[in-house]
């Protein structure tokens, strides 16, 4: 099945199932188990990542088993806010969902503010900085250009949404929430 998707779906799903994983590990639910997944399919992660443009019959494989692992991991914490970010990015510009979580990802590593936990989300995926981690995310999504009103909209409906915020172990301000979107 995979084998007969464009580039383009494969790396939308493929950085979707990373979201998963990283919101997974990064996330006010978070405990031992989840954090199992959220490892194993992180590790596998960056193992494949360079190869996601060009994939071959391994590629194919690992990603079936993250999307299964990232699955398992996210069923036990819910999704943060990448994703809560995602949803308006997605219906007002037509991104697909993958893409547009992906936009924000490297900016919720960088932003999280226990980096004894992002140091080691870092080093699974084998990036030595958040610099490194957003680069390659850019490099592998595009830039997405967020109209200015859309993310100040964006801000204010996550802020509003406590489901979605309690899932952030911190406190963040609607300033911090829009620095992930530059």
């Amino acid at each position: 099945y995979l084998k007969t998707q464009s580039s383009n779906v494969l790396i939308n799903t493929a950085v979707d199932a990373l979201a998963h994983l990283i919101e997974s590990y990064l996330n006010t639910n978070s405990n031992e188990l989840n954090r199992v997944y959220s490892s194993q399919g992180l590790k596998l992660f960056g193992e494949i990542k360079d190869k996601l443009r060009e994939p071959d019959d391994e590629t194919y494989a690992r990603l079936s088993n993250i999307a299964m692992i990232a699955g398992m991991a996210i069923s036990h914490t819910g999704t943060s806010l990448p994703h809560g970010l995602s949803y308006s990015v997605t219906y007002e510009l037509g991104v697909p969902h993958g893409r547009a979580v992906g936009i924000f990802l490297g900016g919720y590593v960088e932003l999280y503010k226990d980096k004894s936990e992002t140091a080691k989300v870092l080093e699974l995926l084998g990036f030595s900085s958040y610099d490194k981690l957003k680069a390659y995310l850019e490099a592998l999504l595009g830039k997405v250009d967020v109209p200015k009103e859309l993310s100040e909209r964006n801000v204010e409906l996550l802020y509003a949404n406590k489901a979605k915020l309690k899932n952030y172990p911190f406190d963040i301000t609607k300033e911090e929430m829009l620095k992930l979107l530059s």
